[in-house]
Order: C-alpha cells, then sequence, then structure tokens
C-alpha cells in the first residue's frame, strides 16, 4: 500500500514537463474516462501541450464526456499521432499501474523515451518502469485529479468538474461503497 502521494515531486514532473501524453486502461470506465479528460484541461491550464491516447474508443455510454474527441483510440491514430506520440517527453497513465491493464498501450509505452508516471488509486499493479503516485486508500483516481488541480494551483473548473464528478460518482457506486467519505463530498 501506498500513501501518501508525495505530491511535491508530482507537481515538479508536471512543471518540468511541456509534451504530456496522457492514457488510460482497457476497456474504460467512468473513473478513466472521467480523470483522464479532467487531467488534460489541468494541464491545457498549466500551458502544456497535452494529448490522450487509449488502447481503444470510448465506449457510447461515456462519450457524452468527450463530444469534441479528444480521446484517440490507438486504432484511429494517423502517422501525425504516431509522430506526436514519440515527441512527447512524459508519459502519464491514470486509473492503472499494470501492464495488462494498459493493454494495446504497453508497446507505445514501453517503446517511449518520455519520462514515465502512473497516477491511481489501484493497490494492485506491476512494476511497469514508471514513477507511481498511488493512494490506495483514494476512492477514485477522480478523487487524486481533483487533489493535484489543488497542488498544482489550477482552479477546478466545470471543463475539470464534470470528468472528475463523472470518476468519483461511478467509482464509489454513486457514493455508496464504504470507501466514501467527506473528503469524497467535498471533492464532489
Amino acid at each position: 500500500m501506498q500513501h501518501p502521494i508525495d505530491w511535491q515531486r508530482f507537481a515538479e514532473i508536471i512543471h518540468s514537463a511541456s509534451k504530456i501524453i496522457l492514457t488510460i486502461h482497457h476497456r474504460p470506465d467512468g473513473d478513466c474516462i472521467g480523470s483522464v479528460l479532467a487531467m488534460r484541461r489541468i494541464l491545457l491550464f498549466l500551458g502544456k501541450e497535452v494529448r490522450i491516447f487509449a488502447p481503444h474508443r470510448t465506449p457510447s455510454l461515456l462519450s457524452f464526456l468527450d463530444p469534441d474527441g479528444h480521446i484517440t483510440a490507438l486504432e484511429d491514430m494517423t502517422e501525425s499521432d504516431t509522430r506526436w506520440m514519440k515527441s512527447a517527453d512524459l508519459f502519464f497513465v491514470l486509473d492503472t499501474s499494470s501492464w495488462a491493464q494498459l493493454g494495446d498501450m504497453a508497446t507505445p509505452f514501453r517503446e517511449s523515451a518520455a519520462k514515465k508516471i502512473v497516477l491511481d488509486h489501484h493497490f494492485k499493479g506491476t512494476d511497469i518502469g514508471a514513477e507511481t503516485f498511488i493512494d490506495s486508500n483514494a476512492e477514485a483516481t477522480g478523487a487524486l485529479v481533483v487533489h493535484a488541480a489543488a497542488v498544482l494551483g489550477v482552479p477546478v473548473t466545470a471543463e475539470i468538474a464534470e470528468p472528475a464528478f463523472v470518476a468519483l460518482a461511478t467509482d464509489t457506486g454513486w457514493f455508496r461503497f464504504s470507501t466514501v467519505t467527506s473528503d469524497t463530498f467535498r471533492a464532489a
């Protein structure tokens, strides 16, 4: 179990990067889709170049979170996307630290020369060769993303709040699971 996250180190890494790839696990759920879209907005606020590449297309149930198509599935990548991916200086995984969960993103992740980090709330994972920021006491990765915004000095706008709320709500069973605390409701 890892707790607490070294938020100062996390902020140092984010501030030192300029071109950031965000990715998520295969068979995406509300927490990973919501978390990655909220993190994208946080990083854009900081002036970073950000792209989201995912092992699969966003499920139709969650597509309302990404009406402008900011998540690019590997199967839809162009040559330009591949070049962009190779030029990134940070490869940032949200909501998993497991090779198996990365699915088809495992190969580009492995081959990337970029610095690699993980932000996650799952206890189980594998050593994927990334610096990990894991809090297994967190109820959702979305909660960690909201905290990251505060650490990075980014105001939680509606564009950040909506996907972060979906991440929190879906990974807590709409606030019914035993992981829910008063901090969960404050974040929501």
